[in-house]
């Protein structure tokens, strides 16, 4: 019974995961088109460059033989904190505040990517001031772009950096080639009804996951109880 329930619920989460990723496909290729709030259409979507749609900073490493760069103060994320979730809150190493002075920190609603290595093309958005290692550049938004829309964008987008990368020896993403990537952007209006559609799904998503966990929980006490 609990057993056909685990299951049950993880076919619910896989089936939303397929739903998120068809509405992307039809939104990112404009299949689908958001109204205003009066009905009428948004303006036709622009081709930007990256670097036009906000600043592209790139991490850095303290000192690591000065110990007291490193401390509880902000986080400081490499690639293996990047990918398991949209958003970051919390990483396995953090700076202290003289550390965090020794390299660019990036702001809350920075959208973070791994450019190097077996990790290219992981995501996150930050959630308060931090830093991050050399293999991450980050992307502050201008502020007339979502930065909620530009991580879906760039998610949509990401087996086409990841393929640009791998034709090199080393897979790459240097801060000038960012830079220089297209992509299709709405006007502010239609970036975040999108945005906002797009977290609501994955909000959904987490919930579900969420539940999954708890039933397996329950499995877990049950099954020791039994063997008491």
């Amino acid at each position: 019974r609990i057993d056909e329930k685990l299951e049950l619920q993880q076919k619910r989460i896989e089936a939303l995961k397929e739903q998120k990723k068809g509405m992307m496909q039809k939104i990112f290729s404009q299949e689908i088109r958001f109204k205003d709030d009066d009905g009428k259409d948004y303006p036709e979507w622009e081709e930007k460059k990256l670097g036009d749609v906000g600043e592209i900073i790139t991490g850095g490493t303290p000192q690591t033989r000065k110990s007291d760069n490193f401390g509880d103060d902000y986080m400081w994320a490499t690639p293996v904190d990047l990918g398991k979730t949209k958003y970051i809150l919390n990483t396995n190493r953090r700076l202290s505040q003289l550390g965090l002075k020794s390299i660019k920190s990036i702001n809350k609603g920075a959208i973070l990517i791994t450019c190097i290595g077996s990790t290219i093309g992981k995501l996150g958005i930050s959630m308060a001031k931090m830093g991050t290692n050399q293999q991450i550049n980050s992307i502050e938004c201008k502020p007339d772009h979502n930065f909620e829309f530009l991580y879906y964008a760039l998610l949509i987008d990401i087996n086409m950096i990841i393929r640009y990368a791998s034709t090199q020896a080393v897979p790459i993403i240097n801060k000038t080639t960012l830079s220089k990537l297209k992509i299709p952007l709405p006007t502010l209006p239609e970036q975040t009804k999108i945005a906002n559609f797009l977290s609501a799904l994955d909000r959904r998503i987490e919930l579900e996951e969420q539940k999954l966990q708890e039933s397996k929980q329950f499995k877990k006490g049950l099954m020791q109880r039994m063997f008491i």
